[in-house]
């Protein structure tokens, strides 16, 4: 395992160089179901994310950011050194049954087939997490809940705005990570530190630190090299590819509000190893 990466990957990041042939995606949701399941969600009388007394109140302490990639199994202990937990997605049970109290647990998955819910994940839920549900999910996950400390907000799609009522939406990346992401910003947060946020995969048939369903398995695999042609070679699919590209967009357009400390030794901490390297050779 390698020691944990931070700096601004932004231009002058390492690209990636593919080995293998196209890779494609399988998964899409129609836009008027995303809808639908929006307008549903938009009418229920929960807390909303932009009106909590903290928001944009800055925070002295780092926030743990979990994602369920492959390195999670190395390095979750790690995380008892954190006051401060955020665990995204279908992380929220395996962290919770490692003996980890999250903070947070942020949702945005729209998904609606049954087995596939987000709140098929969130089997184990703690009185003392914040729930925050994205607008865009399936009722069943904010129904799941109903008993649990629940706070809902907007991910930003393509949709008129009345959609939301005119609510505020947090923009950010292509999956739950880079969700949470502009969230812990807006929760005051500063110094990041991202577990499980690997873009790649360590066995075919094992993309995530757990078993994480039929749906993890849903792009064609790819290989690529980081950097130079002789780089180090990763295992991955389209999905964490945008996933990287994304991360690297944002560090370079919004690496003034947080600081990423990457752990683990994924996709991810190799390109953030990488830039810090061109950027030490620029200044």
């Amino acid at each position: 395992m390698t020691a944990p990466h931070h700096s601004e990957a932004g231009a002058s990041a390492p690209v990636f160089r593919r080995l293998d042939g196209p890779c494609t995606s399988r998964f899409s949701l129609p836009e008027e179901v995303i809808q639908d399941q929006t307008r549903i969600n938009m009418a229920r009388d929960l807390p909303r994310f932009h009106l909590r007394a903290d928001y944009g109140k800055r925070k002295d302490r780092p926030l743990a950011i979990v994602g369920g990639g492959p390195s999670l199994r190395k390095t979750i202990n790690e995380l008892h050194d954190f006051e401060d937990v955020m665990v995204c997605g279908s992380a929220h049970d395996y962290v919770v049954n490692s003996g980890i109290n999250p903070k947070y647990a942020v949702v945005c998955s729209a998904r609606h087939d049954p087995g596939e819910l987000p709140s098929d994940f969130i089997k184990y839920p703690r009185y003392f997490c914040e729930y925050l549900i994205a607008s865009c999910c399936h009722p069943a996950v904010f129904d799941a809940l109903c008993d649990q400390n629940v706070t809902m907000w907007n991910s930003y799609a393509a949709f008129p705005h009345e959609l939301y009522n005119n609510e505020p939406l947090v923009q950010g990346g292509s999956s739950v990570v880079l969700r949470a992401l502009p969230i812990a910003i807006l929760l005051g947060y500063y110094d990041l530190h991202f577990f499980g946020f690997d873009s790649c995969f360590e066995k075919p048939e094992e993309n995530h630190a757990y078993d994480a369903g039929a749906h993890s398995l849903e792009h064609d695999l790819t290989k690529v090299r980081i950097g130079a042609e002789d780089g180090p070679e990763f295992l991955t699919h389209i999905a964490w590819l945008v996933q990287a590209r994304d991360f690297q967009e944002m560090c370079k357009h919004m690496g003034h509000l947080f600081n990423p400390i990457i752990h683990g030794d994924g996709l991810i901490a190799e390109i953030m190893r990488q830039a810090a390297q061109l950027q030490a050779k620029e200044s």
